[in-house]
């Protein structure tokens, strides 16, 4: 028995003597296994870029800033989005600016309805007497249109983007997620990092399948509850893609910016998980009814 003891003691103390090492080896370990989960699973491009569309598909809001040059025009856009139990966008800035004009304006969309309001007006038109045309009639007046058919315009533009953007339950995200991996809706041609803002970020060259992402579109906007999102992913798009430079943030696995190769449009991404009550206009006239002073203004 005393031998015995004596074994469980020097086997203790052969344990405590080497204890050191063995902490040092099992950190040794953890850290290499830690740093083959970030190096291949978590900093994996392909499924970064996943996560990117799953997070985009929830998020109760999301600022956007779009940016487009149309000839000798530029528009700039501000938008806030609002996700969840009432889908809306309010485009609390959008400026036109031309070579001899500019046009500011507010507007906010529903599934159903667009509202516009101008803020401001520069123009080099004349009128019918020939002189700068008064557009102070205008100004500040809340216009508005109803869409029976294929939904709000507006709300529709921000959230149909080649990465989806809302706030769906389970089963809906799931859907469309297998379906745009099934379908290989996005094929990623290249991958590039990047450091901006002091966060790393991935640049990837995407070729976006035309015809399997408009008839994931169409299921999406189902989702969202526009009354029919008129598209219906005609087979005259098969084999037609376009490509697309999507920045995706490595940390936060957020979109960051998506631009159009053969375009001078971009957008950018920021504040996903925003909270918003955009409220509509407590009063509002048709688009009609603007046309019509409008054209008035003209006239004099």
């Amino acid at each position: 028995m005393a031998k015995g003891r004596n074994k469980s003691k020097s086997f203790k103390a052969l344990a405590a003597g080497n204890l050191p090492a063995i902490v040092i080896g099992v950190v040794l370990v953890l850290g290499v296994i830690w740093w083959a989960l970030i190096h291949f699973v978590y900093d994996s491009p392909t499924l970064l870029f996943n996560a990117m569309l799953s997070n985009s598909l929830s998020t109760t809001g999301v600022v956007e800033n779009l940016r487009e040059v149309s000839g000798s025009n530029i528009i700039n856009q501000t938008a806030l989005v609002q996700l969840g139990g009432k889908n809306r966008i309010e485009i609390y800035k959008t400026e036109v600016v031309g070579s001899s004009s500019s046009i500011v304006n507010t507007l906010i969309g529903t599934p159903s309805e667009d509202y516009t309001k101008f803020d401001n007006i520069k123009s080099a038109q004349l009128d019918d007497s020939g002189q700068p045309i008064n557009y102070s009639q205008i100004l500040g007046v809340w216009a508005y249109k109803t869409y029976s058919v294929n939904g709000g315009q507006l709300l529709k533009d921000a959230v149909l983007n080649p990465v989806l953007i809302g706030d769906l339950n389970g089963s809906q995200k799931q859907a469309i997620l297998s379906y745009i991996k099934s379908n290989e809706v996005y094929d990623i041609v290249s991958v590039k990092k990047a450091v901006s803002d002091h966060r790393l970020r991935y640049d990837y060259e995407v070729d976006l399948d035309l015809q399997p992402y408009t008839v994931v579109l169409s299921k999406f906007g189902v989702d969202l509850g526009f009354p029919d999102a008129g598209i219906n992913g005609s087979q005259t798009l098969v084999g037609q893609s376009t490509k697309l430079n999507i920045v995706v943030d490595a940390v936060s696995r957020q979109l960051v910016s998506i631009s159009y190769v053969n375009s001078k449009i971009s957008e950018t991404f920021s504040s996903f998980g925003i909270r918003a009550n955009i409220g509509l206009p407590a009063h509002a006239v048709t688009v009609t009814s603007v046309e019509a002073l409008i054209n008035d203004a003209i006239r004099k």
